[in-house]
């Protein structure tokens, strides 16, 4: 399964069974498409693409979508935010939409186990602090972590090993902080990230991809 990051919280994933676009900043061709919270989004889908915008169970393509309402601020009364949990190619995928505070531990039961995990984190405003997105990582153990609407200013790339085998690492000023609070020194740099059943880390990878525009 191929994820391919557009800026934001905008990704593409695109499996075997069919694809998935969640938040989409320009017209893209998929099979599903899910919107966290913002209206202006759905400008951008498809007319043949099946989209989702509600909490619910869905399944697509043999995709399983599961949308988690987590409202913003407050649990019970903020403003509306879906996290959707995607299974493709048998890859567990959670995207965090907007989140803005702690995941309650029934929002943490409801979205099971992840493989990926799509966070919010290192923006102005409007996303998890360092703290909070280092507790819900701890609490999901997601083996690969991607930062989202993140400030991209300062970002430098470098060239590297990790565990014997060439890399790019990167240095993101925003990110500073969070990378901290999870006692991670390292980020990779990636332009597509293919994940398999098989090819999970033994520990928690953070990685940013290039945003495509």
């Amino acid at each position: 399964m191929e994820i391919t990051y557009y800026g934001g919280s905008s990704f593409t994933l695109k499996g075997q069974s069919g694809s998935v676009t969640m938040n989409p900043t320009q017209d893209m061709q998929s099979n599903i498409t899910t919107l966290s919270n913002d209206p202006e989004y759905s400008k951008n889908t498809q007319t043949d693409s099946k989209v989702i915008f509600r909490p619910g169970e869905y399944e697509i393509e043999n995709i399983l979508v599961k949308g988690l309402q987590t409202r913003l601020d407050d649990p019970k009364e903020g403003p509306r935010n879906i996290t959707y949990t995607i299974s493709i190619d048998g890859v567990n995928i959670c995207h965090l939409g907007s989140l803005n505070r702690p995941l309650t531990a029934n929002e943490l039961t409801s979205i099971g186990e992840v493989h990926v995990l799509m966070l919010p984190v290192g923006a102005v405003e409007g996303s998890l602090t360092a703290g909070d997105a280092a507790k819900i990582i701890a609490s999901l153990s997601a083996t690969f972590v991607l930062p989202m609407a993140y400030d991209p200013t300062g970002i430098l790339k470098t060239d590297s090993t990790l565990n014997d085998k060439p890399v790019i690492t990167a240095t993101v000023p925003s990110l500073k902080t969070f990378m901290s609070d999870i006692g991670l020194s390292t980020i990779i740099a990636e332009g597509k990230l293919l994940v398999t059943p098989t090819n999970q880390p033994a520990s928690t990878q953070i990685v940013i991809l290039d945003p495509i525009s």
